[in-house]
C-alpha cells in the first residue's frame, strides 16, 4: 500500500511538474520579450539550484557527461520562471529538473556539437528533436548542421528561423538572377543559412569572382568542371585561386598513387576528394574503395549492382554510415514502387532509384512535383515538338527539377535547330535503320 502511495504521490509531482514547465514557457512566448540579457537569481538561489541538482540522480549522471551546461539549463529556466513570476517551490523543483534534464539530454542527441548549443532552446522549448522529421523542413532533413544552428542562433524560435531561411531559399529558387545557382541547390541552401543579412548581394559578388576564375588562363582544366569554381568561391572565399592550385596538384599527385589506378579513366572521384576533402584527398580515396568494394559483396544491397554508381554516391555522400543511407534508399525505391499514386511511374524503375537517392528527405513530394511537372509539360504547347520525346519531360522533372523548363527550352531549341540543319540541306544523306526485322540495313 505504502509503494502504491508513493508511486502515485510521485506521478502526481510530475504532472504537476509538467504543467508548471508548460505554463512558464507560453507565459514567456505570450510576453512579446525576448529571452536574453543577464542572469538575475541571487548568489543563495544558484547554490539552492546546485545543491538541489546534486541530490538527483538524473542531474548527476548527465553532469558527469555534460559539465556544467545542465546546470545552465536549469539555471535558465529558474531565471525564466523569476521574469514570469511563475512560483517554482522547493517541493517540485525535483521533478522539474529531472524533466528539463531529459529534455536536454534528448536535444543534445539530436542536434549534435556543443552541449552548450541546446542550453537556451532547451529552457524555452523543451525536447526540439521531433523538429527534424517535422514535414515543414524536410528540405533540411539532410543538413543537421543547420537545425543545431537554429537552436542556436535563434533560441527563441528555431521553427520561425529554418521558415526564414527556407523562404530565403525559395526565393533565390526563383530569382532569373541567380539562374546559375539553380543546379547547385547545396550552395544556395548553405548561402541562406551563413550569409542570412544579404544573401543576394554575396551570390552576386560570387558571380564576379568566378566570372574572374573561369576567365584565368593558369585554371583552365578546371572549365570543364565549372561547379568546381563555385565550391572555391564560396566555401574558400578568402583566396579561391590559391585552394585550386591545391587542389589541382593533390589531383596530379592521386593521379599518379597506383592504389588509385581505377579512377583514372573516370577522374571525377580524384577531382572531388581533392576539392571536397583538401586535408585528407588519399585518406578519403582510400576508405571510399573499401566502402564500395564491401557494399558490392553484401547481398542485402544487390538491388543495386545494376547501378554500381549508387555504391560511390553512399561511400562519399554518407561516408559515416552509407549502410543505412542505402537500406533507407532501398526502403524509400520499395515504398515507391506498391504505392498507387505512382503506379504511372512503375514503367520506369530508374525514377525510383534516383529519387530514393536524391530526395531521399521527402521522397513522395518530390515525386508527386515531378509528375505534375511532366503533365504541365505534355499540354505545354511551347514544347509539342517535344511530345515524342516524352522521356525528355521525365528527365526534365526528375534531374532538374529546380529548372526543369529551362532544360526543356535547350532541349526544344536543339531539336529545332537539327531539324532546320536537316531540311536547309536537301543534299544531306540521312541514314535511317530499318524497323523490321532485328537489325536491319541502313539506307538513303
Amino acid at each position: 500500500m505504502t509503494n502504491t502511495r508513493n508511486e502515485s504521490h510521485s506521478r502526481d509531482h510530475f504532472s504537476l511538474a509538467e504543467a508548471l514547465i508548460a505554463e512558464a514557457r507560453e507565459a514567456q512566448r505570450t510576453c512579446g520579450k525576448r529571452f536574453k540579457g543577464q542572469i538575475r537569481l541571487m548568489i543563495n538561489e544558484l547554490r539552492e539550484i546546485e545543491k538541489s541538482a546534486s541530490v538527483i540522480s538524473a542531474c548527476v549522471v548527465a553532469e558527469e557527461e555534460f559539465g556544467d551546461s545542465v546546470i545552465e539549463v536549469l539555471v535558465r529556466f529558474e531565471e525564466l520562471c523569476r521574469r514570469r513570476e511563475i512560483d517554482l517551490t522547493h517541493s517540485l523543483r525535483p521533478a522539474v529538473y529531472e524533466i528539463l534534464v531529459g529534455e536536454f539530454v534528448a536535444n543534445h542527441k539530436a542536434f549534435g556539437g556543443s552541449a552548450k548549443d541546446v542550453v537556451i532552446a532547451t529552457a524555452l522549448w523543451g525536447n526540439l528533436s521531433g523538429i527534424l522529421g517535422e514535414q515543414e523542413f524536410a528540405m533540411w532533413q539532410d543538413s543537421q548542421w543547420v537545425f543545431r544552428r537554429a537552436v542556436r542562433k535563434s533560441p527563441g524560435d528555431p521553427r520561425e528561423y529554418l521558415r526564414r531561411i527556407t523562404r530565403a531559399f525559395e526565393e533565390l529558387r526563383n530569382d532569373k538572377e541567380f539562374a546559375m545557382w539553380h543546379d547547385s541547390p547545396g550552395i544556395l541552401k548553405r548561402v541562406v543559412v551563413v550569409r542570412t543579412k544579404n544573401p543576394k548581394a554575396f551570390l552576386r559578388k560570387m558571380g564576379q569572382r568566378i566570372s574572374e576564375l573561369a576567365a584565368d588562363p593558369e585554371l583552365g582544366g578546371w572549365r570543364r568542371v565549372p561547379s568546381v569554381f563555385q565550391v572555391a568561391a564560396v566555401q574558400h572565399s578568402k583566396d579561391p585561386k590559391e585552394f585550386l592550385r591545391r587542389a589541382e596538384a593533390a589531383v596530379q599527385r592521386l593521379e599518379k598513387d597506383p592504389r588509385f589506378a581505377m579512377w583514372r579513366e573516370s577522374p571525377s572521384m580524384i577531382r572531388r576528394a581533392a576539392i571536397y576533402r583538401p586535408t585528407d584527398p588519399a585518406d578519403f580515396l582510400v576508405l571510399v574503395n573499401k566502402t564500395i568494394e564491401d557494399l558490392r559483396a553484401d547481398p542485402e544491397f544487390a538491388l543495386w549492382r545494376e547501378t554500381p554508381h549508387v555504391f560511390e554516391h553512399a561511400a562519399t555522400n554518407s561516408p559515416s554510415d552509407p549502410r543505412a543511407f542505402l537500406r533507407r534508399a532501398s526502403q524509400v525505391v520499395q515504398e515507391l514502387r506498391t504505392d498507387p499514386e505512382f503506379e504511372a511511374w512503375r514503367e520506369w524503375p530508374w525514377v525510383f532509384r534516383t529519387v530514393a537517392l536524391n530526395a531521399s528527405s521527402n521522397p513522395k513530394a518530390f515525386l508527386r512535383e515531378a509528375t505534375r511537372l511532366v503533365k504541365e509539360f505534355e499540354q505545354d504547347p511551347e514544347f509539342a515538338q517535344l511530345r515524342d520525346t516524352t522521356w525528355a519531360f521525365r528527365h526534365a522533372a526528375i534531374y532538374h527539377p529546380l529548372n526543369a523548363r529551362s532544360f526543356l527550352k535547350m532541349k526544344a531549341g536543339a531539336k529545332a535547330n537539327k531539324r532546320t540543319s536537316v531540311l536547309g540541306n536537301p543534299g544531306r544523306t540521312v541514314r535511317r535503320r530499318k524497323k523490321s526485322g532485328g537489325g536491319g540495313e541502313r539506307k538513303t
